[in-house]
């Protein structure tokens, strides 16, 4: 049951990882084709996309508050006893 809660979780990070990579890219890329932007700006949202990624993966470890496995949850139920 744990490992359903945990893989559902990670799918639902991964689909917001991949909308907010496609959504910011595309709109960088309008803005290029329009000639609104440059080559710095495009990298800049490159960078800027993985690090949000990546900073959207970690709040699933830290942000929830819960344990994500079953040995943490044992342990902070023996640390309530």
């Amino acid at each position: 049951a744990d490992a359903i809660v945990i893989a559902r979780r990670t799918r639902r990070v991964m689909i917001q990882n991949i909308a907010l990579t496609l959504g910011i890219m595309a709109a960088v890329m309008c803005l290029g084709a329009a000639g609104m932007t440059n080559l710095w700006l495009a990298i800049f949202a490159d960078i800027g996309v993985a690090v949000l990624a990546v900073l959207n993966s970690i709040q699933m470890i830290w942000g929830s508050g819960e344990p994500t496995s079953l040995s943490a949850r044992r342990a902070a139920l023996v640390h309530q006893a």
